[in-house]
């Protein structure tokens, strides 16, 4: 699953069609929405070598926003539907052979959004709450299930444990972890310049 993505997939247009797979009306994320539905309708897939496509990402495009002085709450939401609504699709797939890479995936990603909200709280407009950080950090698997993961068990455990943790613990480790990161992307760009020079 980690690596499909809904420009690097090609489809056959009858088998669309005749599971009557839509986009839905969203501004951004409606790939992966798209996505989580077609998944449950595959029964086999094949992989090429070739590459079919080519990914541009502009800085001016949509998907790219630059820096902003406000960010809608209702941006918020519909990232954190785009995430539940993949963790509700998962809950049909978890004996798939890429459940473990799938649930990863949507962890990631969600994880990912999460520290966006804290990072970028005071912008949010009317202020994002609680429960849009709780629902992204809700990891869609039990403990026992995530220890029947034949991958990615680690990175899930550490998912569902800060997913469990008090509101303000997590969102105060969410804070140091994108501090982290944050320090790690700084040292990697020096070093980069410093071994092209």
């Amino acid at each position: 699953m980690l690596g499909f993505y809904i420009w690097n997939i090609l489809y056959d247009l009858s088998f669309v069609r005749d599971k009557q797979l839509r986009f839905q009306n969203l501004h951004i994320g409606e790939d992966f929405v798209f996505l989580y539905d077609l998944l449950p309708e595959v029964d086999s897939f094949v992989l090429l070598p070739e590459y079919t496509y080519a990914y541009i990402i502009r800085p001016d495009s949509l998907s790219q926003h630059g820096t902003r002085k406000q960010i809608p709450l209702s941006e918020i939401d519909e990232q954190v539907y785009i995430r539940s609504y993949g963790k509700q699709r998962f809950e049909g797939l978890k004996d798939q052979p890429y459940a473990a890479d799938m649930v990863t995936n949507l962890m990631k990603y969600s994880f990912e959004a999460a520290s966006y909200v804290v990072d970028r709280r005071k912008l949010i407009v009317p202020p994002a709450g609680a429960r849009q950080i709780r629902e992204l950090l809700r990891h869609p698997l039990t403990a026992g299930e995530v220890w029947q993961l034949d991958r990615h068990r680690t990175s899930n455990l550490i998912y569902l444990l800060w997913s469990k943790l008090p509101y303000g613990i997590a969102t105060l480790l969410l804070t140091g972890f994108l501090r982290l990161l944050q320090l790690s992307w700084s040292a990697k760009t020096t070093l980069r310049r410093l071994s092209t020079r």
